[in-house]
């Protein structure tokens, strides 16, 4: 929470976590995270989240939906609660999703992910529901964050010096879902896709989802189930075998489907020159 109205939106069953006093308040919530794995007793067998004050708007789930999630799935180390489940199902990776709204994106995202030595092609990398998060609404044990703590650090790094500081510090021009626009840097959109960047790599966490389909809808394409269903099979198959017949499957469906997701798309060209509203 950041201020009073956004105190008031804070959940009985979540414990508020206040981040009106921020130093860095230009990370939004990483700071407040970063403040708290610093400073707490962590239990090592505990699932730690961090939800927005929005996270009800976003997703329609309570806290004692999310309590409820969590304790059906005990062996999960990350457990998630990702909301835009067709923007979940709709991208090959959370990357090209962002890509769609602020052009460079990607090629940022790869510049930064090779200063750290890994060589992934971030166009080429596979996020379906068991993998793909937005707005870093998600459960995880202490291992996880650790983890996704030390790449995060590398961001800020990366952002305050270097070759990439004037990249990730670009600002983007967000509009919220009541119509308002503000000025975020890009480094904190690439900060919301860590953890996706974490789970679409060979890693130990078992994971599990909520699924999408119980989660607020875009009233436009509730009759897409079916098919936003077979994108993300698609994508889970792909990712365990990189079948090029399985990828222009999913490619062929998300040039049916996505315009009805986003309608005013542009699809020309490939995904990284598709625009909204040109």
């Amino acid at each position: 929470m950041y201020d009073e109205a956004s105190r008031l939106m804070v959940d009985p069953d979540f414990e508020p976590l206040a981040n009106d006093q921020a130093t860095k308040p230009d990370w939004f919530e990483y700071w407040p995270i970063r403040r708290f794995f610093a400073e707490a007793d962590i239990d090592e067998s505990t699932l730690y989240g961090f939800l927005s004050p929005k996270f009800a708007l976003k997703t329609g789930l309570s806290g004692a939906d999310v309590l409820a999630f969590i304790e059906s799935v005990p062996q999960a180390d990350v457990v998630l609660f990702s909301p835009y489940p067709e923007h979940v199902a709709c991208f090959l990776n959370v990357f090209e999703q962002q890509q769609l709204f602020d052009p460079g994106f990607v090629e940022v995202c790869q510049r930064f992910f090779s200063g750290m030595g890994d060589e992934c092609e971030v166009a080429r990398m596979v996020h379906h529901a068991h993998s793909a998060v937005f707005s870093n609404f998600f459960f995880a044990k202490p291992a996880f964050w650790r983890t996704w703590l030390a790449v995060c650090e590398r961001l800020v790094q990366a952002s305050e010096q270097g070759e990439l500081r004037e990249g990730l510090c670009e600002g983007f021009v967000y509009t919220v879902a009541s119509g308002a626009s503000k000025l975020v840097q890009r480094k904190v959109f690439v900060m919301e896709r860590i953890a996706s960047y974490l789970l679409g790599r060979v890693h130990p966490f078992r994971v599990a989802n909520y699924p999408g389909g119980k989660m607020v809808r875009l009233p436009h394409t509730l009759h897409l189930g079916h098919v936003l269903a077979e994108m993300d099979q698609l994508k889970v198959a792909l990712a365990q075998d990189g079948d090029a017949a399985i990828l222009a499957r999913f490619r062929e469906l998300q040039r049916e489907v996505l315009p009805v997701v986003i309608p005013g798309l542009s699809m020309r060209g490939s995904p990284a020159q598709w625009r909204v509203g040109v």
